[in-house]
C-alpha cells in the first residue's frame, strides 16, 4: 500500500494523473494507454507482483480506479496495448517495442522508489 501511494503522488507531481472528483475514488490518466500500461506493469514488477515482462499482469487492480484521458473505463485497452505496443505486425519490431518500453517505464519506477 505504501508503495503504490508513492507510485501514485510521483504520477500526480508530474502530471500523469489527475483526480477525477466524479467518483469517490478515482484518477484519470494523462498519457498514453500503452505508457500507462508498461508503467503499471513496471510497478507490478517492482513491488513482486510479477516477475518479468512475460508474466501476467494484474489490470484488474487499476481498471477500477483509473481512466483515460477521455474520461472513459480502461476495459480490456490496457492488455491489448501491453501484448502489442506497436501497430507493426513484424514479431521481432514488436519485441524491440515491448523492449523498449520496458525499459522507460523501469526507468520512471527507478525515480520514484530509488532517488
Amino acid at each position: 500500500r505504501k508503495a503504490f501511494k508513492q507510485f501514485e503522488a510521483y504520477l500526480e507531481q508530474e502530471k500523469h494523473i489527475a483526480r477525477d472528483d466524479t467518483y469517490e475514488y478515482c484518477w484519470v490518466v494523462n498519457m498514453s494507454n500503452v505508457e500507462f500500461a508498461f508503467l503499471w506493469a513496471a510497478f507490478c514488477e517492482h513491488i513482486g507482483l510479477i516477475n518479468g515482462e512475460d508474466a501476467v499482469v494484474p489490470w484488474q487492480h487499476i481498471i477500477k480506479i483509473f481512466m483515460n484521458r477521455n474520461g472513459e473505463a480502461f476495459k480490456d485497452n490496457l492488455k491489448k496495448q501491453y501484448s502489442n505496443p506497436t501497430i507493426q505486425q513484424d514479431k521481432e519490431i514488436m519485441r524491440t517495442a515491448k523492449r523498449k518500453r520496458w525499459e522507460e517505464a523501469r526507468c520512471i519506477i527507478n525515480k520514484i522508489f530509488y532517488q
